[in-house]
């Protein structure tokens, strides 16, 4: 696992990760917007350097976002997701 890293460091470790805030909540079936109260999905992307693109998404509070570390799960949980992409494909290599 990563150590922590602020959001500014992660950012500018690479100029083509995004991080997109969007209201959170969800569509039902007939296509209505349902929002999640008091909450916020952050949406990151980042480009590997072969060109793919690796997204995750995390819902905070807004309570929470005012916590020091909100920031560092954010992080944390996009380099989650490109450490869980790169180990299946180490997986299936023969």
């Amino acid at each position: 696992m990563h150590a922590w890293q602020s959001v500014v460091e992660w950012l500018h470790e690479h100029p083509s990760r995004r991080i997109v805030i969007v209201a959170a909540g969800h569509y039902d079936k007939d296509g209505n917007w349902h929002p999640r109260e008091g909450e916020a999905t952050f949406e990151l992307n980042t480009r590997l350097p072969d060109g793919r693109q690796v997204a995750s998404r995390i819902q905070i509070r807004d309570e929470v976002m005012m916590e020091p570390l909100a920031g560092d799960m954010i992080v944390h949980n996009a380099k989650t997701a490109i450490e869980h992409l790169l180990s299946r494909e180490r997986a299936s290599e023969p």
